[in-house]
């Protein structure tokens, strides 16, 4: 007998999650990188100011330091003369908080000043390469106490300095030393105070990389007089003049395991390209000359990446936009149907869910 209708069966085989016609949905997964940091983590608040400013282009002004040296600087001495120094290991710190080399020493404070310690004559300081324009100015400041210096042998006088030295590719392009305590002449076996001030210094940078010099020497003919020096509240202060063109992001689908994009424009300042899902920050993705990209999880339809390119100076470009859409998936197969089967069969994508009409 026909049967005047057939009974529409959805076979246990062609069962799973997607709904062909339907809203597609992937459920999110934990990555390597921070997509699911929840709302209120520091990682939210990266930067959330694309406002044009002057900063402080140094970095860990504090003079935070680990047991082997000093976050972000080196340090540089010339134990033996006044003339320019050169980059020493700092070796390991002592209990009492100095790097001793001997005939110079230095103690960072954490507090956002470092001491110095030297012996006549010599050079001992600080130094950080930072990132800049060429043709750019900037301004450089700090401040400077000469705590104690000795004159141990009469008549002998010390004279001590503060000094800084700007140079790119190992060429000085401005430098300056400044008196910061004066020879004590016959005071025989005392120890002085000496100055303290401010210095603050302009100059015009010639190359995209800048290496700053800040430290204190002293020269006496009595070898074995000294200086103790504090630098604090060092600066160098420069304004983005342009901001960074927007880049460009690719489409993001639901299952895709990596977003990739494209920088627009100049990218001599860049420093680094942020990425954000749903304005929660993820992380820096991988630049490689004008291309970037960045390993994610799988997201959700209408969940929103974007992409924003970061100057040296942590100034943020408009970003660019992309908000997830659907994978496309193969449609199913069903196999041939009689007027007398009572169930349907064929087969789907694993993990997908067909509904038949």
């Amino acid at each position: 007998m026909t049967k005047s209708k057939m009974k529409k069966i959805v076979s246990s085989a062609l069962v799973a999650n997607l709904v062909i016609g339907s809203v597609i949905t992937a459920l999110p997964t934990q990555g390597a990188a921070l997509e699911n940091t929840p709302v209120g983590t520091s990682a939210e608040n990266k930067i959330v100011s694309n406002l044009k400013a002057t900063q402080n282009i140094l970095k860990n002004t504090s003079f935070a330091s680990t047991s082997t040296g000093i976050t972000d600087w080196n340090v540089e001495q010339n134990s033996y003369s006044v003339t320019p120094p050169s980059v020493i290991s700092p070796g390991t710190k002592g209990s009492d908080g100095w790097f001793d080399f001997g005939r110079t020493s230095i103690r960072p404070l954490g507090n956002g000043s470092v001491e110095l310690h030297g012996t006549a004559n010599s050079v001992i300081g600080v130094s950080q390469i930072i990132n800049t324009i060429p043709g750019q100015t900037y301004t450089l400041s700090y401040d400077y106490n000469t705590t104690r210096f000795t004159t141990k042998a009469a008549l002998v006088g010390t004279a001590t300095y503060t000094e800084f030295i700007v140079s790119t590719s190992g060429v000085a392009f401005k430098s300056d030393s400044y008196p910061s305590g004066g020879s004590a002449g016959s005071r025989a076996g005392t120890s002085l105070v000496g100055k303290s001030g401010t210095i603050t210094e302009t100059f015009v940078a010639t190359g995209k990389q800048t290496k700053v010099f800040i430290g204190g020497n002293l020269n006496s003919a009595d070898k074995t007089n000294e200086l103790f020096q504090t630098i604090s509240n060092v600066q160098v202060l420069g304004t983005s003049t342009t901001q960074l063109d927007a880049p460009t992001l690719q489409p993001v689908k639901n299952k895709d395991l990596k977003i990739t994009g494209s920088l627009n424009g100049s990218i001599d300042t860049l420093q680094e390209v942020q990425i954000y899902k749903n304005d929660v920050y993820v992380g820096t993705a991988t630049v490689s000359g004008r291309n970037f990209e960045m390993t994610v999880s799988p997201s959700n339809v209408g969940d929103v990446y974007k992409a924003y390119a970061v100057d040296v100076w942590n100034v943020k470009s408009n970003p660019a936009t992309q908000t997830v859409t659907a994978s496309i998936v193969a449609p199913p197969t069903i196999n041939a149907v009689t007027t007398d089967d009572t169930t349907v069969r064929g087969t789907v994508f694993q993990g997908n869910v067909c509904i038949i009409k």
